[in-house]
Parts: C-alpha cells; sequence; structure tokens
C-alpha cells in the first residue's frame, strides 16, 4: 500500500462533498425575464419586469452528475419520484410525435418518387 494512500474516511468525506457541490449546481436557478406574445419583456402592474425562475446547469455538469449518480449506482423510477414520471411522460410524448414526423416525412417522401418514376415513364 502506497504511503500517500486516502484513508477510507477521506474518500466517504470526498464523495460526500462531490455529491453536495453537484447537488448545490445542478439545483441552482436564476431569473429570467418573461416576453410577451410581441417578444418584448412582460412587465407587471407596477412596470416591472415579470421573470420566472429557470435552474441554469449546463450540459456538461448535468452529465457528470448523471455519471456521479450511475457510477454509484443510484436509480430512480416513475413509481419513486414525481419528476422521473413527468420526463418519462414527455420523453414518450417526443417520441411519438417524432414517429408521426418521420412517417409523414416518409409517405411524402415515396409519393414524390413514385411521382418522379411516373413521369419519368411519360417520357
Amino acid at each position: 500500500m502506497s504511503k500517500n494512500a486516502a484513508k477510507e474516511g477521506q474518500l466517504g468525506g470526498l464523495h460526500s462533498l462531490v455529491a453536495i457541490v453537484l447537488g448545490t449546481q445542478v439545483s441552482h436557478k436564476i431569473k429570467v425575464p418573461v416576453f410577451d406574445a410581441h417578444g418584448e419583456i412582460a412587465l407587471d402592474e407596477n412596470d416591472e419586469p415579470i421573470t420566472k425562475d429557470m435552474y441554469d446547469a449546463s450540459p456538461q455538469l448535468l452529465a457528470t452528475a448523471i455519471k456521479f449518480l450511475k457510477d454509484n449506482e443510484i436509480t430512480a423510477t416513475a413509481e419513486q419520484s414525481e419528476a422521473v414520471a413527468d420526463l418519462a411522460d414527455e420523453v414518450a410524448e417526443r417520441r411519438a410525435a417524432n414517429k408521426e414526423r418521420a412517417d409523414r416525412i416518409k409517405s411524402q417522401r415515396d409519393e414524390a418518387m413514385k411521382k418522379a418514376k411516373a413521369q419519368a415513364l411519360a417520357k
């Protein structure tokens, strides 16, 4: 064993700190303005900008947090978390919409190919 090997307690403490820092960064929110239908910043009755809270974690930070959870075998199911259930519903809706769009594009492409072949045969 190396003379400088970290003690188990030190590693546990470091692991806890990493979890705290990642959790804090992932849950950080910023205030962003709300825009009206004309693209202008919406104002309240006192002519103050209306804002909403928005998470500002970068994709890289989220990927790091996800890897941390995966490496530590932390998982959640839709039955355990309303947020996971909502995300699962949103993913399912997007997949369905993407499938419909892909099917529509394929149908339009097939129709265009039929017309092109018919025109080529007519010449």
